[in-house]
């Protein structure tokens, strides 16, 4: 979805993404000009391996004729990639405009135009899962819960299924869930470890509730980290 603002937009994820930012103003007696429809051109397999390597942000100068028609287009502030820049350019000139109008007469005028390109972000290909040798730092659930709720380098995020403690600046996560009775009844640890040229995600568990379910509330947490692996530093 393409949305239209008075500040610069903000999007991420896919392949590769722009976001539009309008920047136009009205001013008395006149409507200020404004976005009519936008066709993107399709993105060639350069500007995809372009924008795979960095993001940034191209600001584009448009002269808009009284019929809306894009007149000029030049480059105000560049992205820092020419690839993107030239992208940026060959997309708003597909653009159509509403011209701006006073007193009932289109006017030309000029806007800029903020074209966002958010790589995505590249997930490394030989992450893997192994069961940790290392136990839960407790043996006990309730034990477990109580001790994350006091660890200061923790920050928490819960809802009504249970709660996920994330280690700061840490390749480290909790993740707690209530079995149907509303109790803690699972807990996994999960930690990102390099060890030689892969990365694994290495949990331990601890449960208190049927097998099946417990089997079931693993697998969640695990396909929860598989979209998103414990990256540890370099």
């Amino acid at each position: 979805m393409i949305r239209q603002k008075s500040v610069l937009a903000k999007c991420g994820g896919g392949v590769m993404f722009f976001c539009f930012a309008n920047a136009l103003h009205a001013s008395e007696d006149c409507t200020a000009a404004a976005y009519s429809s936008i066709t993107p051109k399709e993105v060639s397999a350069q500007m995809i391996r372009d924008a795979a390597s960095g993001s940034g942000t191209s600001i584009v100068r448009v002269t808009i004729a009284k019929d809306g028609s894009v007149k000029e287009l030049t480059l105000q502030s560049s992205s820092g990639s020419n690839s993107l820049d030239q992208a940026a350019l060959s997309l708003v000139k597909e653009y159509h405009f509403r011209p701006k109008v006073c007193r009932g007469v289109g006017v030309s005028s000029s806007v800029l135009v903020p074209v966002v390109f958010n790589a995505p972000e590249r997930r490394p290909e030989n992450v893997k899962f192994a069961v940790d040798e290392s136990p839960l730092e407790f043996g006990s659930i309730s034990e477990e819960v109580a001790y994350l709720k006091l660890r200061r380098e923790t920050d928490v995020r819960s809802n009504d299924e249970g709660d996920v403690y994330f280690g700061i600046n840490q390749p480290l996560v909790w993740i707690v869930r209530k079995e149907p009775g509303g109790k803690d009844g699972f807990v996994v640890r999960i930690k990102g470890e390099r060890q030689g040229n892969n990365i694994y995600q290495l949990y331990s568990t601890q449960c208190e509730f049927s097998a099946g379910w417990c089997a079931a509330e693993l697998d969640w947490s695990l396909d929860m980290v598989r979209g998103s692996p414990l990256l540890p530093a370099n």
